[in-house]
């Protein structure tokens, strides 16, 4: 029997949040994607807690790839996945998309400026 799939809701529950801390950590970064399937299966998954677990799973993972799991988190009917979504999607906005450092003088010192 597959983890994920186990007709036990708390060890689907554990099998999101142990993917979580690889992703966090960086060690699952070889096997990035299907980590990112499996969290997307689990993120609808019929119990909430196991959608909530796997929705702050895939917002660890930092992936351009987690975003259309994400994006459909925000319409789940608990309110916690919906929160835990919102807040992924939130540090989405705040991953540089081009390193600071290969930035035009100008530009840098304008974002180093108004980044306090």
């Amino acid at each position: 029997m597959d983890a994920k799939t186990n007709p036990d809701s708390q060890i689907r529950k554990s099998v999101a949040v142990s993917l979580g801390k690889l992703v966090a950590e960086q060690r699952a970064k070889p096997h990035l994607q299907q980590t990112i399937a499996v969290l997307g299966q689990l993120s609808q998954d019929p119990d909430p807690s196991v959608r909530q677990a796997a929705t702050i799973a895939l917002g660890e993972s930092k992936s351009a790839k987690a975003l259309p799991f994400l994006k459909r988190a925000l319409r789940d009917f608990d309110s916690d996945v919906v929160k835990s979504a919102s807040a992924a999607i939130a540090q989405f906005k705040s991953y540089p998309i081009i390193p600071k450092e290969k930035l035009p003088a100008k530009k840098r010192a304008t974002l180093s400026a108004t980044s306090g």
